[in-house]
C-alpha cells in the first residue's frame, strides 16, 4: 500500500501532465480513495513528526503533540480547501468536474506531504527541500486542464486560487493551532 503511495506522488511530481491523464481514466471510490491514499498518507505524516521529534531528543509528550498537530493541520486544510474549492468552481468554472475535487486536493498536495515528512523526519537540516514547493503550482496547472478540465482562459485563475489555497490553508491552520497548543 505505501509502495503504491509513494509511486503515486513520485508520478504526480515526475510527470504531473501524464499521472493526472492517469488519474482522470481512472474510476474512483471515494471510500477506496479515503482508505488507500489519503488517510494512510496522513498516518505516515503523523508518524514522521513523532519519530523526527523522539529523534531529535524531544520528550515523548512534545512527540505527540507535533504529531496530532501534523494530522490535524492536513486533514483540516484539505477539508477547508477542498470546500473553497468548490465554491470558486460553482461560481468561476461551471461545466468542469467539480465531484473530482477532494481527490484533486490531495493529489496536488502530495509535494507538500511529501516535504512534510522529509522535514519532520530529518529536521532542520533538510530545511532545502522547501525549494521545491512552488513547483506545486506546475502540477496544480497540469491538474487543472488534464483532470479537472477546466477551460484554457480559466485556467490561470483556478490554478492561482487552488495554488494559494492548497499551499497557504496548511500553514495558517498550522501557526493558529501552535499557538494555542504551547509546544516547545
Amino acid at each position: 500500500m505505501f509502495r503504491k503511495i509513494f509511486l503515486r506522488i513520485y508520478f504526480i511530481i515526475v510527470h504531473p501532465a501524464r499521472e493526472w491523464r492517469v488519474l482522470a481514466e481512472e474510476e474512483r471510490e471515494s471510500e477506496h480513495f479515503y482508505s488507500s491514499y489519503f488517510h494512510p498518507l496522513l498516518g505516515l505524516i503523523a508518524l514522521a513528526a513523532f519519530l523526527g521529534s523522539v529523534f531529535s531528543s524531544r520528550s515523548v509528550e512534545t512527540a505527540l503533540k507535533l504529531s496530532i498537530l501534523e494530522f490535524v493541520v492536513y486533514f483540516a486544510g484539505f477539508y477547508l480547501s477542498s470546500f473553497l474549492l468548490k465554491k470558486i468552481m460553482e461560481r468561476s468554472c461551471a461545466g468542469a468536474h467539480t465531484e473530482r475535487i477532494p481527490y484533486f486536493a490531495v493529489y496536488a498536495s502530495s509535494p507538500v506531504y511529501l516535504i512534510s515528512i522529509i522535514t519532520s523526519l530529518f529536521g532542520s537540516g533538510s530545511q532545502a527541500v522547501y525549494f521545491f514547493l512552488p513547483y506545486t503550482a506546475y502540477i496544480i496547472w497540469e491538474g487543472a486542464s488534464n483532470y479537472m478540465g477546466i477551460e484554457e482562459e480559466k485556467q490561470i485563475r483556478f490554478s492561482g486560487a487552488s495554488t494559494l489555497l492548497l499551499l497557504l490553508i496548511p500553514y495558517l491552520i498550522y501557526f493558529i493551532i501552535k499557538k494555542f497548543m504551547l509546544i516547545t
